[in-house]
């Protein structure tokens, strides 16, 4: 590395007001083009920096003077006395020459640092200059030595290059550099670098000035120098121990054996670090920077503004949208993007002012401009409010399905505490699923790549485009198509061919049929088809998209199939593909007829009534269900049991190995373990409160409370590790269903509190956890971030109440279909799908759906089943050890792969698979440089756009009942696949078999 900017042709004229007139001295020749170096945070205008030759002999610690002329050194010291009105040195005290006692690494004026190597001046006895007007005395940290260790710096780099970068500050004695090999097959090796200095205070000065500084400025892909001090064991400033032994000189043979041995018992507060300079996640070391740039603000003015206005808004727009027969989701990432031209205008127009200066309440509306940091905690916020409250479905399902009294204020208690209960559990495992490199989110990626599209500055490469750009293109694109499949040719959201081929056929009809069959040959042109229920399938890693695959087929053209043709549990009586609740003889049942005045289920209505019967599909899908809770076990216990052994030992005392992601924020105060569980105990006692003061409301006893809580801490750890290396997330809703609903039936609100406690808690937490990790990323302090969910928690949570009771009040039949006109969009069928659980788990109970008094108790064998699959991979993984491809077969996702049908139907699998497998393996494999640029962006401009377009649709013409009537627009062309072929059932609009 040769770098003009340290040289003598790339001293720069200083900014300072107190430097000396020009007059004085002839100008320097003109630094080559090249951009600003202020955002490297070093220069000759820096304390402690000694402008000089690369060719100089001087010993270290001495500074070079022979080359300045006497009457400048005269010159410099006159204009610094002269503009600080102040007299020459008192008394007979010396100035202290370069390293001479310094007491401090921070005075006032910078030129005089670099003039003719005069180092700070200090009288003796005094930690300060002998100068009116002059600083306060700034210590150093208690961990300050005069060694410092330096990470960031490439596998190739030279001593001689490394000493070029530190030569030019006072006090620079030498650069020891060794290139270790890593630990971990394949990967490039570490260099382990350390700088000594004469004085802890001239290594703090050139910590502060390189700090973030960017080592080989054409390079693209060249990462920034993080500076500590180095820690040792018997190491003190100035020292020179190891373990209590005397260190040699470092020209002396085992000065790298010493080297080796102080980075590899180098210490992070106070606990030995593995260093891994390598993310141990490809996709992460491709994706995330390396970088921290500690200094830029977060919490800002326009931080709270725009973030709270996101979180209102998201949460209004999508609660109002949660009721109609298309939900419209609208995600983070639309705020994400629209607050950025707003951020820059906030920044440029709102005054500079500082209020109250001068005491500890200083602020400013406008500190700077608008960075990455304020703008990822704007993003949490909005997540905040495009995260639904799932405990809604409870307020709908009591005063819109059961036609039941439900005030305010307990609803109002249930959505709260559901929701901040996570914070309890997030808490808990957040050192085990956010500080491991190996917990890497990928959803996150697509974030973090955004970010840096939105923020940074990148050379477009000849023939191709910057991230912006291609994000750019890519959001304008999504957003003219989607006119298409969202107003013009609807029939692109599924394009059932098959069903064309036959009109007439049922069976044709229920094999191509996208929405309502089995989606063979069905195609979604229609990016809010292909990511609705599974999420971006550009955000899901191959192995999680293959077993995917592997599950979706299995289920849908394997056992649907078998047993809808061989009719088990009368499957022929029903539709094949359908949640809905029937009779025997294949109409739907009336839950009305089977509630009495209790809220309770009446036993008689229900015995003349008769059983409730559901299509054969989705009676498997309950039993895939249990299959994937016991695989969730099972699977955890025995591929990542020993990680989580290990981790644990880990966590209390033992030697810990972090990436340098997790090492970069060791410089920020975590968030203290006593308010995670101040949260958990407050919240848990306003849950039994809620409980026991609305008992007849709710139904949910203390006891309830406490299993769910148990419940939801027993599965957080174990679906978390999924979550956070699959991008796929095993829900919790069928066991917590199934517990209540044995221990406590005949009583629906109770199951559904005790659901939304046991598993949207854990769901809450994971998302937390999955926050954090950004927040990991992007280096957001940990406790900034924490402030930001909390906040955005509660205003999303009042919003979406205040949003869904004013709607209850102002739609008139609001999610009764039975009410409603035929072409009225306020179906609710999210919430019908909750309330048809609530009927099955709660009002009848599963003793009576799937135990000794019910017909489908042979779907607990799937239990077992799910038990044993993964033991039967990891017994086929011992004994060939050398397939790699056997530990990529992870049951809990196969089994749980189609865990969102209903209401996800095929068309919404195949057309994610097929994207998935183009982008996670043609792609990542085949051309893994555009997959690094472009993926994440391409997932992102694809989701915003979108957004954007399904907005303006609906607001401009859909809300008006603005439509365009023609056969592009009608459903996708199969009315029979809902059709039963079993013999004498009729059904309107259906041929009878």
């Amino acid at each position: 590395m040769a770098d003009p900017y340290w040289g003598p042709g790339g001293q720069q004229q200083l900014s300072d007001p107190r430097q000396a007139p020009s007059f004085f001295f002839p100008p320097p020749p003109p630094p080559p083009a090249k951009r600003p170096r202020a955002e490297f945070g070093a220069g000759h205008d820096f304390q402690g920096y000694l402008p000089i030759d690369d060719n100089r002999g001087a010993l270290p610690g001495i500074p070079d003077t022979e080359s300045l002329e006497l009457p400048m050194i005269f010159i410099c010291i006159l204009l610094y006395v002269i503009h600080f009105q102040m007299s020459p040195f008192s008394g007979a005290q010396p100035a202290g020459l370069v390293g001479a006692g310094t007491s401090v690494h921070s005075f006032d004026d910078l030129p005089m640092a670099g003039v003719a190597g005069l180092g700070p001046m200090t009288p003796m006895g005094e930690g300060t200059l002998p100068f009116e007007g002059w600083k306060a005395e700034v210590p150093l940290p208690p961990d300050a030595s005069n060694t410092l260790f330096v990470e960031g710096l490439p596998p190739k780099c030279t001593r001689r290059e490394v000493s070029h970068i530190f030569r030019p500050f006072v006090g620079y004695k030498e650069v020891r550099l060794v290139n270790k090999e890593s630990r971990q097959t394949g990967k490039n090796p570490v260099v382990l670098c350390f700088v000594d200095f004469v004085s802890p205070a001239q290594a703090a000065t050139a910590k502060d000035a390189l700090q973030g500084y960017l080592f080989d400025e054409q390079d693209r892909d060249s990462v920034r120098l993080r500076l500590q001090f180095a820690r040792y064991p018997g190491a003190k400033s100035g020292g020179g121990l190891l373990s209590g032994h005397p260190v040699k000189h470092p020209c002396e043979s085992d000065s790298r054996l010493f080297t080796i041995a102080m980075a590899e018992t180098f210490q992070v507060q106070g606990k030995e670090e593995e260093l891994d300079e390598e993310c141990p996640v490809k996709q992460v070391e491709l994706t995330v920077p390396k970088t921290d740039d500690p200094t830029q603000p977060v919490l800002t003015f326009r931080m709270w503004v725009l973030g709270v206005g996101a979180c209102v808004i998201l949460s209004f727009v999508n609660q109002f949208f949660w009721y109609r027969q298309n939900p419209l989701s609208i995600t983070s990432i639309s705020a994400q993007i629209a607050v950025v031209p707003i951020g820059h205008l906030m920044a440029r127009t709102i005054t500079k002012r500082v209020f109250f200066q001068g005491t500890k309440w200083e602020f400013s509306l406008n500190p700077g401009p608008f960075n990455m940091k304020e703008h990822v905690l704007i993003t949490i916020f909005a997540n905040s409010g495009a995260g639904t409250v799932y405990a809604t479905h409870i307020l709908s399902s009591v005063k819109l399905y059961y036609k039941r009294k439900l005030t305010i204020l307990p609803a109002f208690l249930v959505m709260m505490t559901t929701q901040v209960l996570g914070f309890g559990w997030a808490g808990l495992f957040r050192e085990y699923l956010v500080e491991p490199g190996e917990m890497w989110w990928p959803y996150n990626l697509v974030q973090v790549s955004l970010f840096r599209a939105l923020h940074e500055k990148e050379k477009r490469q000849k023939g191709s485009f910057t991230r912006d750009q291609f994000f750019v293109i890519a959001l304008i694109t999504s957003f003219a198509y989607y006119v298409l499949p969202g107003y013009l040719f609807m029939m692109l959201t599924s394009f059932s061919w098959v069903c064309w081929i036959a009109p007439n056929s049922v069976l044709v009809q229920q094999l191509g049929s996208g929405q309502k069959g089995l989606g063979i040959g069905s195609v979604g042109f229609d990016w809010a088809t292909i990511s609705s229920y599974l999420g971006s399938p550009l955000a899901s890693p191959w192995f999680a998209t293959a077993n995917v695959a592997v599950g979706f087929f299995l289920v849908m053209y394997v056992m649907t199939p078998l047993s809808y043709w061989f009719d088990v549990y009368n499957a022929k009586t029903f539709p094949i593909f359908s949640q809905s609740l029937f009779l025997s003889n294949g109409t739907k049942y009336g839950i009305a007829t089977i509630v009495n005045s209790e809220f309770h289920l009446d036993r008689a209505a229900y015995a003349r009534n008769g059983p409730i019967h559901l299509s054969t599909f989705f009676a498997m899908t309950y039993g895939l269900g249990f299959a994937t809770l016991s695989a969730t076990v099972v699977h955890i216990f025995l591929f990542n049991g020993s990680d989580l052994w290990k981790q644990s030992k880990k966590a209390f005392g033992g030697s810990k190995k972090m990436d340098v992601h997790t090492r970069l924020m060791k410089r920020y105060k975590s968030v203290p373990m006593w308010w995670f569980l101040a949260i958990l105990v407050i919240n848990i006692a306003c849950i039994i409160f809620a409980c026991e003061h609305y008992k007849e409301t709710l139904q949910l006893p203390w006891w309830g409370i406490l299993l769910a809580c148990g419940i939801a801490i027993f599965f957080t750890l174990p679906i978390g590790i999924i979550t956070a290396t699959t991008n796929q997330t095993p829900g919790l809703n069928i066991i917590t269903e199934y517990v209540i609903g044995y221990m406590y039936p005949e009583r629906p609100v109770a199951n559904m509190c005790f659901k939304v406690y046991g598993y949207i808690s854990m769901t809450q937490a994971l998302t937390f956890l999955q926050d954090f990790k950004l927040g990991h990323y992007m280096k957001i302090p940990p406790r900034s971030m924490f402030m930001a969910q909390v906040v955005g928690t509660v205003i999303s949570v009042i919003v979406y109440l205040l949003t869904a009771w004013w709607l209850m009040e102002t739609v008139p039949n609001l999610c009764d279909t039975s009410l409603l006109p035929p072409d009225s969009p306020w179906t609710c069928p999210p919430d019908g799908v909750f309330f048809d659980a609530s009927v099955i788990w709660g009002l009848v109970g599963p003793r009576r759906i799937f135990g000794d008094l019910g017909e489908y108790g042979n779907v607990n064998w799937f239990f077992l089943g799910g038990a044993v699959a993964p033991l039967l991979v990891w017994l086929a993984h011992k004994a060939f050890p050398n397939q790699n491809w056997i530990r990529l077969i992870h049951m809990p996702i196969l089994l749980g792969s189609t865990a969102m049908m209903p209401p996800a139907s095929a068309i919404n699998f195949t057309s994610w698979i097929v994207i998935g497998f183009l982008s996670g393996f043609v792609i990542f494999r085949y051309r893994p440089e555009s997959w690094k640029r472009y993926n994440y962006v391409l997932s992102g401009g694809l989701d915003a756009g979108t957004a954007f377009m399904t907005l303006l649709l609906f607001l401009a013409l859909q809300s008006k009942d603005i439509s365009v009537d023609w056969w592009g627009n009608n459903p996708e062309g199969c009315p029979l696949a809902t059709c039963p072929t079993a013999k004498g059932v009729a059904m309107k609009g259906c041929p009878v078999f």
